[in-house]
C-alpha cells in the first residue's frame, strides 16, 4: 500500500515528465526548477535540468514570471522597493513610463496596479506633457497612491 505521500511524488514526477517532453517538443529546454517541499533527489533528476531545493529554514526567493516566490511560504509578491525613491519625490512622464516598463507580469497577477499606470501615463499624453516634464499635482497624487 502506498501513502498519498508518495502517490503525489510519483504524480508530480510524471507531470514533470510531461511538461519536459512539451517543451522539448516546441525546442526550448527547461533547465532549471526550484521546489519547496522536501522530495527524494532521484525523482527530481531527470533530463539534466538543475535542480534547487530550499529548506524550510532558507530564506529564498526565486523570480517567476515577473514576480518573487518566496518559497517558505509558497506566496507570490511583487518587489515594490526595487524602484528608486527619487521616483516618488520628483516624478515626470519619462520615470512613469520607466516605471511601467520595468514591470512584467504577463499572467497579470498585479494587473489592478499596472492598468492605473498606464492610466496615468495616457493622462500625461491627454495633457501634452513633454517627457521631463514634472507631474502636475492631480497626477503627482495619483502617482503616489
Amino acid at each position: 500500500m502506498t501513502s498519498n505521500l508518495e502517490t503525489l511524488k510519483r504524480k508530480r514526477a510524471g507531470m514533470r515528465m510531461q511538461t519536459t517532453k512539451l517543451f522539448n517538443k516546441i525546442e526550448m529546454a527547461l533547465l532549471d526548477e526550484t521546489i519547496s517541499i522536501e522530495e527524494k533527489f532521484d525523482l527530481l533528476n531527470i533530463c539534466g535540468r538543475k535542480i534547487n531545493y530550499v529548506t524550510q529554514n532558507s530564506n529564498d526567493s526565486s523570480k517567476i514570471l515577473g514576480l518573487l516566490w518566496d518559497t517558505n511560504s509558497d506566496v507570490l509578491r511583487f518587489d515594490v522597493q526595487s524602484f528608486p525613491d527619487d521616483w516618488k519625490f520628483n516624478p515626470t512622464k519619462r520615470l512613469v513610463l520607466k516605471a511601467m516598463l520595468k514591470i512584467f507580469d504577463p499572467i497579470g497577477f498585479i494587473a489592478p496596479f499596472s492598468i492605473r499606470m498606464k492610466m496615468l501615463l495616457q493622462e500625461t499624453w491627454q495633457k501634452d506633457l513633454q517627457r521631463d516634464d514634472n507631474l502636475p499635482r492631480d497626477l503627482k497624487d495619483a502617482w503616489e497612491n
